[in-house]
């Protein structure tokens, strides 16, 4: 609903234009869910995509294999913009300490 508040801040009289700011940039808001903004999404729609494909009445492997190809696209760039996030995880975990 638009009269409800995305966020409190508590105490009140600490809140700053700059705070404000940051709060709303942190939601993006729409009416529909994006891929750019969504990674969830996104990968969803292709598995969606690909599920279909393989169905009997398609049988189109040639558009799963490509959904696959994008999926593993996708996820090797997210590993190799965020190598620091996979190590911190793991490191929190005490597992795969290198």
């Amino acid at each position: 609903m638009a009269t409800r508040p995305l966020a409190l801040v508590w105490p009140a009289n600490r809140v700053t234009g700059q705070l404000m700011d940051r709060i709303n940039a942190a939601f993006a808001l729409g009416n529909q869910r994006a891929p750019g903004q969504d990674i969830e999404f996104a990968v969803n729609q292709l598995i969606e995509i690909a599920i279909r494909a393989l169905s009997p009445g398609l049988n189109d492997p040639f558009t799963a294999l490509t959904c696959l190809d994008h999926l593993g696209s996708a996820l090797c760039r997210l590993a190799q913009d965020r190598p620091q996030v996979v190590e911190e995880r793991f490191q929190s975990a005490k597992q795969l300490l290198s």
